[in-house]
């Protein structure tokens, strides 16, 4: 465990040191100085192996691919951009709101969801997409249990109302 996770062996030694420290408090001002500054280096040794989030973000953003993603990213918030599963909006072009709406699984595991949403790519249908837990995943929005009580995915809200559970029925619909 400790080899695999560096921070542990640091935390590890940190706790080793301290009960040391403990141990030795009637030992004279150098074991203390020196358990003391040995603290401080093996806490800067694991701070300096782990960068923070905001450091790893922008040293992705720097390279090539990180800065494809971020761009992919923006565009896909406009309904451009690549078919990805955090799509929530798809316009293939098309300026004017959709007024159709797919309810699908956030995690993209659904095969009924999928192929539903590769007829929309494939046929370049502009729709609203809805991403819902499955229920292995947690519970469901109550905004979409009312819409479809039995929780059923994929689910398509038309215009007038209407929703459709069954992904062959939406598939013919659309």
């Amino acid at each position: 465990f400790a080899s695999t996770y560096p921070l542990s062996r640091h935390w590890r030694r940190a706790q080793s040191i301290q009960s040391d420290f403990k141990s030795r408090e009637t030992g004279g001002a150098i074991t203390s100085m020196h358990t003391a500054a040995h603290l401080r280096m093996s806490a800067s040794t694991a701070a300096a192996t782990v960068p923070s989030w905001s450091d790893l973000k922008t040293k992705t953003q720097s390279t090539k691919t990180g800065s494809a993603l971020t761009a992919n990213a923006a565009l896909r918030k406009e309904g451009k951009g690549a078919p990805h599963r955090e799509n929530t909006l798809r316009l293939f072009g098309d300026s004017s709101k959709p007024k159709i709406t797919l309810f699908r699984d956030h995690a993209a595991w659904c095969p009924y969801c999928e192929k539903t949403m590769l007829l929309v790519e494939e046929k370049q249908i502009p729709i609203n997409v809805n991403l819902v837990n499955m229920r292995s995943y947690g519970d469901k929005p109550r905004e979409f249990l009312q819409k479809v009580p039995n929780g059923l995915l994929p689910a398509l809200e038309m215009p007038n109302g209407q929703i459709v559970t069954e992904s062959q029925a939406i598939m013919e619909l659309l």
